[in-house]
């Protein structure tokens, strides 16, 4: 019996450590004041949607091509991200307008806005 105690110990942290990785990414979130599980750091979500966006302007028909209209949507996201909650007005936020007939609004992560024309 004295043979298996070690391997039953090893065992033992191996499977106690595997259990504590998913509390390692338990965040509250300021919204809810709930925790949460997240997975990524705020850098690692901004680089993500950073590496995304270009693709994705791309298939949407790309920015619409009149200046004046891209800084009003900048603008009036801008307004609005400053009223989110927790640390987020912090974001390095983004807002493209798309030219594209679909009715859309969506987001990537890290604070990457888009609007459709069709919306």
């Amino acid at each position: 019996m004295k043979e298996t105690d070690p391997m039953i110990r090893i065992a033992t942290l191996v499977l106690a450590a595997l259990m504590a990785i998913p509390l390692a990414g338990c965040r509250t979130n300021p919204a809810t004041g709930r925790s949460q599980y997240n997975a990524l750091s705020r850098e690692q979500e901004i680089q993500l949607g950073s590496e995304a966006m270009p693709s994705l302007i791309q298939q949407y028909g790309g920015p619409v091509p009149d200046a004046y209209l891209q800084q009003y949507i900048s603008d009036m996201g801008m307004r609005m991200a400053q009223h989110t909650e927790g640390d987020f007005p912090d974001m390095p936020w983004e807002f493209t307008f798309l030219n594209s007939p679909v009715i859309n609004a969506f987001a990537l992560p890290g604070g990457k806005v888009f609007i459709t024309r069709g919306l």
